[in-house]
């Protein structure tokens, strides 16, 4: 009779601490979040929340488009009955809320952590201090001029891609931007040509690289497939993870690669076949002993702190998925939502054409300049 009471004890325990406490923490914030946001923003639905009306779908942004002359500054977004976010569309609004240093959210974030790791955008606290310090070399304009011939001549080649369409038909214009931005994003990180624009074979990391961002992003919008257990058990987590499983590999070895060229370069340099420390982390030695315009992989696996440690390998992978994912969806994105712009107004299209001609002149590409002014350097883009 005791263990039976004992046992009872325990289970009703467990009960309160994993299903019951959590889901009346749940009641409260969804209480709240309500009494809050009354008379901002559509009201949600009892159980689906905001997900009736807005999906991952272009009827579902163009829906939220049409809100914004009803509330021009800040709304709400309901995923399920439990979920809230606050959509922030001003920036008078946005300003305080960027500037703060609250945690970042896990129920996003979270999805993508499988992915990307710990890297830069779902990192905080200490290690986010370092590591940001870390890379801040990868974003000197030495480095970042040396990127400008990638630019020109990836956009290039999806310009080229343009021009033989037919004329007179549709453009869906995100997926070829998306593919120039990864283009870039290979070229810069790793140095990796993969042809990704023009290749009509499908690259498998590539498909990959785009299959994992559609699946984090209909994650989202699913209540049900948040928890992690169940959504590994679908079909969709288990493509998850063999995408993930790929890329990781496929990352780990350019980097292994890659650390044996940089010890065997600067091994040659200095004849020295036991270099360590400080030492073998000198990026003008790397790049003296080389000659070519490092890369941001090159700067990862070169950089030290003041302890002169560097990172490690798994945030090496961790960083370079980040800014792979960060650097061509987001980048695509803006990019799209310009063109998308420019078409709406032409007047201010003009002004643009205008304006690049004034500063192109006779030239075909845009180059980097830096020019000296009375107290620092300053990056201007000039023919």
């Amino acid at each position: 009779m005791i263990l039976l009471i004992a046992l009872l004890l325990t289970v009703g325990v467990v009960l309160m601490t994993y299903l019951v406490r959590p889901l009346l923490t749940t009641l409260r914030w969804r209480k709240e979040g309500k009494i809050k946001m009354k008379g901002i923003g559509l009201e949600p639905h009892w159980l689906l929340g905001s997900l009736h009306l807005v999906q991952v779908t272009e009827e579902s942004f163009n829906f939220m488009e049409s809100l914004l002359p009803l509330y021009p500054k800040i709304g709400q977004l309901w995923m399920g009955p439990f979920v809230w976010y606050l959509t922030l569309t001003h920036p008078h609004v946005l300003k305080p809320i960027l500037a703060t240093a609250e945690p970042k959210d896990e129920l996003g974030y979270g999805f993508l952590r499988p992915w990307i790791g710990d890297g830069l955008l779902v990192s905080k606290g200490k290690k986010w201090h370092r590591n940001r310090h870390l890379l801040t070399r990868a974003f000197h304009f030495d480095i970042l001029r040396g990127y400008t011939e990638i630019f020109n001549s990836c956009a290039t080649t999806m310009l080229d891609k343009w021009v033989t369409m037919p004329q007179s038909a549709p453009v869906e214009m995100f997926k070829h931007v998306s593919l120039m931005t990864l283009d870039n994003m290979l070229l810069c990180t790793m140095s990796c040509t993969t042809n990704c624009q023009t290749d009509s074979k499908e690259n498998r990391y590539i498909k990959a690289v785009f299959d994992l961002g559609e699946i984090v992003m209909n994650r989202m919008f699913n209540p049900l497939i948040h928890n992690d257990f169940v959504f590994y058990l679908t079909p969709m987590g288990r493509r998850f993870k063999g995408h993930c499983e790929y890329v990781h590999a496929f990352d780990e070895k350019i980097i292994q690669e890659r650390k044996v060229l940089i010890k065997s370069s600067l091994e040659s340099l200095t004849n020295d076949s036991k270099m360590h420390g400080e030492d073998s982390g000198n990026v003008e030695l790397y790049k003296k002993a080389t000659g070519k315009n490092l890369d941001f992989l090159d700067i990862l696996l070169l950089t030290k702190d003041e302890d002169g440690k560097g990172l490690s390998d798994r945030e090496i992978r961790d960083e370079v998925d980040t800014f792979l994912f960060e650097g061509h969806d987001t980048t695509a994105s803006g990019i799209s939502w310009a063109f998308y712009c420019l078409a709406t107004y032409p007047d201010y299209q003009e002004k643009c054409r205008e304006e690049v001609r004034r500063i192109l002149g006779d030239k075909e590409f845009i180059s980097w300049f830096v020019w000296l002014s009375s107290l620092q350097w300053f990056p201007t883009f000039v023919s």
